[in-house]
């Protein structure tokens, strides 16, 4: 049985409290899973054994194959109502088995949802009630009879009321299993109201459900007493030659073992199993309800949207079971740190969400400062002492929106500004978060045409020799000529592009174009090579050694001209990268680490790597403070011995420089030299300074 609702890695405790709650339904009920469109997707063994089909002739089809024809079209369109409309639909439906002969069954449809709150599947719960149909027939047939020892061992509690001379509703028989464990047998309540039998907070659902059945309509009802969960359907008897309604015949069964089934079924699709908080569907809920009782009350209330920033690092480095427990520390330190009627849910992943009503700007972001000070400590889980920072966007009700949808996306946004800010931040939504989001659409909305309008272009930048000054290469860096905005800052659309998946394409043609390029350079006599940065989406393209070989033969261009340069966060999945690197050696493309020294690469694992070049990040050169000088002499001492070359970017001042050039670094490129420019600049920057030859 699956159950896709749970998005969230499951503990040890929570597998086996679903193994023992699909253990239990297959004992005591008929269960079947259906898609959306209504195909059955599982069924357990009591389904086959009462419908006589096999799981074969089940799995693929509708239930239309179990239809008896006994209910009209209008019973099973109000059952697709209930269901799609995300409501749980409970009834009784006459079904035939493969032999042709007839069950009844008493049924629960439970809608469950995907990640996006949308339905993905309905699982049934079924219960046969054929022998008390049965026996309800049978009661039809002696009601006008004394049928009390007809009923006294019946399983459930079969009762009857009439009206008395003074008009008030009383039991003139009440028998079975039922009413004796519940002491309702005809001896004990005989000719008493129900408000003498049952306590005022029962008769709030009984009064009604009486009163709709002496009024001729057939009513179900549920309620819980004596620890049990019941159910009850009342019949109203008439007169046949009057039509009026002489006396209710009910039928009270115990459906506690169900009741604890559907609850069980219910925390498993509206709470997480790592931290038992919420989830993201059980919060949509309480938002829309936040929602109608803050208009209502002309109130305002708040959402947080909390995000961890480095659990990922977390995860990778220690595994999903410390990132599990650091979870369960996260949650629980929320949950201390909040007032009870505040609503704490898990948003899935390291996010989570927090709805605060009756607040005003003021104090939510008060308490967004809070948390985030409250969240800035170290944990302990076992020996490890973990570390997080977080960041908070806020969103109002109803100033930034009375729509749930916009609502959150709102303190989304906030939060991935507070995010671009720095760690431990928090943001309150304003009208600029949405322009800057309007802008974010609008340049994705045009990035996905703008190679077909030519509109993206590469600029160059130099690499020197450390020691001649002589020219020994260029960095392809993209830029994009927008016709109403001009030239966009690539780290603008750049990370637009790796979000959607466009770097592909893009990747591809920035590729192309700077071998292309490459090889008028060497049939111009400037032979330099080109430099060109790889993303991880690119990377992982299965035809991606394929496509560089091909577009080097293409253009034939000596594949020593080219030189990938690849983010040292690249190297972490070492066994994969070692496999493409390796491939891309064997054609004899050069490969450089890019900003080395600001990630978590293991020097031995980079050992490892058929790389070429490392290349000093531009924050060290900087500022060059006695730390800095420290790591970039390291690097230099480390790159010699392991026969590597080294590029220092973003060289500024002559300082700089000659620092670079007594520590024997090999290459330099920043703006002391040139800025990166377009390809006819650059071209006239070539012809009037002298090359390096190129081995």
């Amino acid at each position: 049985m699956t159950l896709h609702q749970i998005s969230t890695p499951l503990t040890t405790s929570a597998i086996d409290d679903l193994r023992n709650i699909k253990r239990a339904l297959d004992e005591s009920s008929i269960v079947a899973i259906t898609n959306k469109a209504g195909m059955i997707t599982y069924v357990n063994e009591k389904f086959c054994s009462i419908s006589q089909f096999s799981e074969d002739e089940l799995i693929g089809k509708t239930h239309r194959i179990i239809n008896s024809g006994y209910h009209p079209k209008s019973f099973f369109q109000n059952m697709w109502a209930t269901i799609l409309a995300k409501k749980v639909w409970q009834g009784e439906v006459k079904n035939r088995a493969k032999d042709g002969s007839e069950y009844w069954t008493s049924t629960t449809i439970v809608p469950f949802l995907d990640s996006n709150g949308e339905i993905n599947q309905f699982i049934s719960i079924r219960q046969d009630i054929t022998a008390r149909v049965k026996a309800e027939e049978e009661l039809a047939e002696a009601l006008r009879n004394d049928f009390q020892h007809v009923v006294r061992n019946m399983e459930h509690c079969v009762f009857k009321l009439a009206k008395n001379e003074k008009h008030d509703v009383t039991f003139t028989l009440s028998e079975g299993r039922l009413a004796e464990a519940l002491s309702l047998t005809s001896r004990q309540v005989y000719n008493r109201t129900i408000q003498d039998v049952f306590p005022s907070d029962i008769l709030v659902a009984l009064e009604p459900a009486i009163d709709a059945a002496m009024n001729g309509n057939y009513t179900n009802v549920q309620f819980s007493y004596q620890d049990r969960q019941l159910a009850l359907n009342l019949s109203p008897i008439t007169n046949d030659d009057t039509d009026d309604i002489f006396e209710i015949v009910g039928a009270l069964r115990d459906i506690t073992e169900q009741h604890v089934y559907e609850h069980q079924i219910y925390r498993i699709a509206h709470f997480d199993a790592l931290t038992n908080l919420p989830n993201r569907t059980l919060f949509a809920k309480k938002l829309h309800e936040a929602i109608q009782h803050a208009t209502e009350q002309q109130s305002t209330f708040g959402i947080l949207f909390i995000d961890l920033n480095n659990f990922k690092q977390i995860n990778d480095s220690y595994g999903h079971s410390t990132g599990d427990r650091f979870l369960q520390f996260i949650a629980d330190t929320l949950k201390l740190h909040i007032r009870k009627k505040d609503f704490l849910a898990r948003f899935g992943g390291d996010k989570f969400l927090l709805l605060i009503e009756d607040i005003d700007e003021e104090n939510i972001e008060y308490i967004g400062k809070r948390l985030v000070h409250t969240l800035d400590q170290t944990f302990e889980i076992g020996h490890l002492e973990l570390h997080t920072a977080i960041n908070i966007g806020i969103s109002m009700f109803p100033k930034h929106s009375d729509n749930a949808e916009m609502l959150l996306q709102h303190a989304n946004n906030a939060m991935q500004v507070a995010k671009k800010s720095g760690s431990n931040r928090y943001q309150l939504f304003n009208p600029e978060i949405q322009m800057q989001m309007q802008r974010k659409l609008m340049l994705e909305t045009a990035l996905n045409d703008a190679i077909k309008k030519d509109q993206m272009l590469v600029y160059y930048q130099p690499k020197l020799c450390a020691r001649t000054k002589n020219i020994i290469g260029a960095e392809a860096l993209l830029r994009w000529n927008h016709p109403v905005e001009g030239i966009i800052s690539p780290g603008e659309f750049i990370p637009i592009a790796e979000k959607n998946g466009l770097i592909i394409p893009i990747g591809q043609w920035v590729l192309a174009e700077s071998i292309r390029q490459a090889k008028i350079w060497s049939l111009l006599r400037h032979p330099i090579t080109v430099s060109v940065n790889v993303s991880i989406l690119q990377m992982t393209q299965t035809n991606f050694v394929a496509e560089v070989s091909n577009l080097l033969k293409q253009h034939k261009l000596e594949p020593h001209l080219l030189n990938l340069e690849i983010t040292e966060s690249l190297t972490t999945d070492i066994h994969f990268m070692t496999r493409i690197l390796n491939e891309l050696k064997e054609i004899g493309v050069y490969i450089s680490i890019d900003d080395f020294g600001t990630g978590y690469s293991s020097l031995r694992y980079l050992s490892q790597l058929p790389i070429h070049t490392v290349k000093i990040d531009q924050s060290f050169i900087r500022d060059l403070t006695q730390d800095n000088q420290s790591i970039i002499k390291t690097i230099i001492q480390l790159a010699h011995a392991m026969n590597l070359s080294v590029v220092a970017e973003g060289v500024e001042t002559e300082e700089q420089e000659q620092f670079l050039v007594e520590n024997l670094c090999h290459e330099l490129q920043g703006y002391l030299y040139s800025r990166p420019m377009p390809l006819n600049t650059f071209q006239q920057f070539l012809d009037n300074h002298p090359q390096q030859k190129t081995i």
